[in-house]
């Protein structure tokens, strides 16, 4: 371990350090939290539905009102406004 450096004032004395949770604690309990909440798993009805749930919404087409937010002017935009501050097609970028 390093000797202390007096001439810096920014260090902190071993007794100063607070009296928060280490560092190898903190670092053990979060490990043994993980693994508890890994050991509960999901049953495989509920993954099958949460899995079916995002599919359907990524396959769903957008509603009118996203595709209006897409294609329209916004609110308090004129249509050259529109053209200089929101890019219509991000991936030719």
């Amino acid at each position: 371990m390093k000797s202390e450096d007096k001439s810096n004032p920014d260090t902190v004395k071993k007794e100063d350090a607070g009296d928060g949770v280490s560092r190898r604690d903190f670092l053990s309990s979060a490990t043994a939290a993980g693994l508890a909440a890994a050991s509960l798993g999901t049953s495989e009805e509920a993954l099958t539905q949460e899995v079916a749930q995002t599919r359907v919404a990524a396959l769903a087409p957008p509603s009118a009102m996203q595709q209006s937010m897409e294609d329209d002017t916004p609110a308090g935009y004129s249509s050259e406004e529109a053209q200089e501050y929101f890019v219509k097609n991000p991936g030719s970028d």
